[in-house]
């Protein structure tokens, strides 16, 4: 089975939890891949790299070419689909493209099942999983649950629309 995970960035040496997951998931025969920042040259599976936001202005639009070139030359019905379910929840025409865009990486991928470590990595992705036919999990962990939900009334309820585990 292949496994993507998300996070902001690699884990540190100190995140054990993580660490344990992933090699957790290696030894009973599960291919893992993980979605971040790949900062600390983390080597314990696959990293592929989130598309980054440019602050010049005519770099990130021929970043955003190649990106919806790339993905609909080897995705298209899933490019079809992620847009017709951010379309169904309302988004823009506008942050529906940015949304395929800053999930480029992960709806090219073939996979089984998508888990976000954090509840807060999920924000604008919440159709990545349906969209590549894949099952989506998530952790909810102190902050995510206990703090943010308090500042940000109703932002996880699309998510929990969404989720299967």
């Amino acid at each position: 089975m292949k496994i993507g995970l998300v996070l902001i960035k690699t884990p540190s040496p100190s995140e054990q939890f993580l660490m344990s997951k992933i090699k957790g998931l290696q030894q009973c025969g599960h291919k893992v891949i993980l979605f971040a920042d790949n900062h600390d040259c983390f080597n314990l599976c696959k990293v592929v790299e989130m598309p980054k936001v440019s602050k010049f202005f005519f770099l990130q639009i021929i970043k955003m070419i190649l990106a919806f070139f790339t993905i609909i030359i080897q995705s298209p019905i899933t490019v079809i689909n992620f847009l017709k379910y951010e379309k169904l929840d309302g988004n823009s025409f506008r942050r529906r493209w940015e949304n395929l865009y800053l999930n480029s990486k992960i709806l090219s991928k073939n996979l089984d099942w998508l888990h976000f470590c954090f509840t807060t990595t999920t924000f604008r992705k919440e159709n990545v999983a349906k969209s590549i036919n894949a099952k989506m999990g998530v952790s909810l962990r102190g902050y995510d649950i206990n703090i943010y939900p308090l500042k940000n009334q109703n932002c996880y309820s699309l998510l929990w629309k969404k989720v299967d585990k």
